[in-house]
Order: structure tokens, then sequence, then C-alpha cells
């Protein structure tokens, strides 16, 4: 494709997303919409944008057909989609090993499905050369709120805890 990058995608999309459920019950994490547009989406574009366009998506087994219905054959986006399917929640790794016959010996780009870029990694993407380059962002977060649901004599209720924790904002690091 013209103007296409010789590193290949891999966008990871697996996994239960067990912590969103039910949301999960009925399709992949990667698939609910953030704000006006599905999860998976925004590694797409990040992709993309670095003139990466030929992309392996790696989904769990329960909801492939929902990505292929959703993203096709990737003209529409104008790429080259490729999709393979992850039997059972193996990790990162795992999942990466199904990619190896896709990579071929090629420079890939892995990225995982629900990772939204604020920066544009294309200058990284076609200086590299040899290695790993891995992004990092450290992020303010203010506060972490979890939400437990017990049970006690026959009733649900919900317990909440709030920690509340300051971090220092660091930008992105590129380590090599």
């Amino acid at each position: 494709m013209e103007g296409e990058n010789h590193m290949k995608g891999i966008i990871l999309a697996g996994g239960t997303g067990s912590r969103l459920y039910p949301l999960t019950k009925v399709t992949n994490k990667h698939l609910l919409p953030v704000y006006d547009k599905p999860m998976i989406y925004y590694p797409l574009r990040t992709l993309l944008t670095a003139g990466v366009t030929d992309i392996m998506i790696v989904s769990g087994r329960g909801h492939a057909g929902h990505f292929l219905e959703l993203l096709g054959s990737g003209a529409d986006f104008g790429a080259r989609f490729t999709y393979e399917i992850q039997d059972e929640a193996g990790g990162i790794a795992q999942a990466l090993s199904l990619a190896e016959d896709f990579a071929d010996d090629e420079d890939v780009a892995v990225i995982l499905g629900d990772n939204i870029f604020q920066d544009n990694v294309k200058d990284a993407v076609q200086s590299f050369n040899s290695g790993a380059r891995i992004f990092l962002k450290l992020v303010m977060l203010r506060a972490l709120v979890w939400l437990r649901w017990m049970k006690a004599a026959g009733r649900s209720f919900a317990l909440r805890s709030i920690q509340m924790c300051q971090c220092h904002h660091m930008g992105r690091q590129n380590l090599l």
C-alpha cells in the first residue's frame, strides 16, 4: 500500500474483561465505547498514524467474529487486517506467540487493545532499527476506588474503599 511502513503491527485484544463484567458478557472489552468510538479504534489509530498498515488483531474465541464484523479486511482504514484467535487466556507472551508467522522475522509494533496514546509515535516507529522500544507514561492518579460486593445475611451490599495516591508526572520515557 502507498506510504506503507516496513513495520507490521499487532494489537492484542484478548482476555476475559472480567473486571468489566457484565458488560463483557456480550462483547469483548476492546469493543466497548470510549467516548464516541470502540476502544480498539484508539490503538488502531496509533498504528495507522505511525504508517503501520499491515496489522494483526489477536482476540479470544468468544467474540472474534465481532472484530471481523466491525473492522473487516481493513480496506475501510487503508490497511490490511489479519486475525488470530487465542483459544484461552494465556497472557501477553502466549498471544504474541500466535503472531510469530505473521511477523515473519520482520519488525513489529505491539500495542495492547485497551491502550490510548496521546502522543504520536510515528517518528519512533520510522526511526526504529533494532532492539526494542517501550513507551511508558506515568500519570497523576488522584484516587483509586474499589467496589466490593459482599453478601451478608442473604442481602447484597457494596463496600466502598477509597485510597488517595499522589504521583509526580514524569512524562513519556523511551527505554532502549
